[in-house]
């Protein structure tokens, strides 16, 4: 396999996955997220159901599964687009 086509399919592996919130930061909205068992991300911004005037949100919590996309297979871009239901 060609390096050009292991950095594509490692893209395509990229536009979603399932980690796991690491820390919250409540105030800026940002979570960090472990991919796997080796990998924390940066911080990645949360969506809300609402951000304008007025605003809708709730706050992750540690250890809660989450799901994030990644435009374009990049992680440095990537947000947290909701999270699973979980026996804990």
């Amino acid at each position: 396999m060609s390096l050009h086509e292991a950095e594509f399919e490692q893209r395509v592996a990229n536009l979603i996955r399932v980690g796991v919130v690491e820390e919250v930061d409540c105030k800026r909205v940002r979570t960090r997220v472990r991919l796997g068992k080796l990998l924390v991300m940066d911080w990645l911004p949360m969506l809300a159901l609402r951000a304008g005037q007025v605003r809708i949100w709730a706050s992750l919590k540690k250890g809660e599964q989450v799901l994030i996309a990644a435009p374009s297979g990049e992680l440095g871009l990537a947000t947290i687009v909701g999270s699973y239901f979980h026996q804990k």
